[in-house]
């Protein structure tokens, strides 16, 4: 597990590899998610925009702690 640092707090992320793509997906926690925008639904800052782009998709904490393939489940099953 890997680490954003974002106004003073890690938040955790992962590299997850879906299989049916042949791809890696940078996946994070869901707090971050909600840490990143400000109260009217836009991004709070510039570094907010580019730690946003750089993730596929946020998930709750006890999924981003399961395997791969237990998370690219829940992706696909969101999507």
């Amino acid at each position: 597990m890997e680490y954003f640092e974002y106004k003073g707090k890690t938040y955790p992320y992962k590299s997850v590899y879906f299989q049916n793509e042949n791809l890696n997906y940078i996946i994070s926690c869901e707090e971050l998610n909600s840490d990143l925008l400000s109260d009217s639904s836009s991004y709070d800052s510039e570094e907010a925009k580019y730690i946003d782009e750089q993730i596929f998709f946020f998930v709750p904490q006890n999924v981003l702690n399961e395997s791969d393939e237990v998370i690219e489940r829940y992706v696909k099953e969101a999507l």
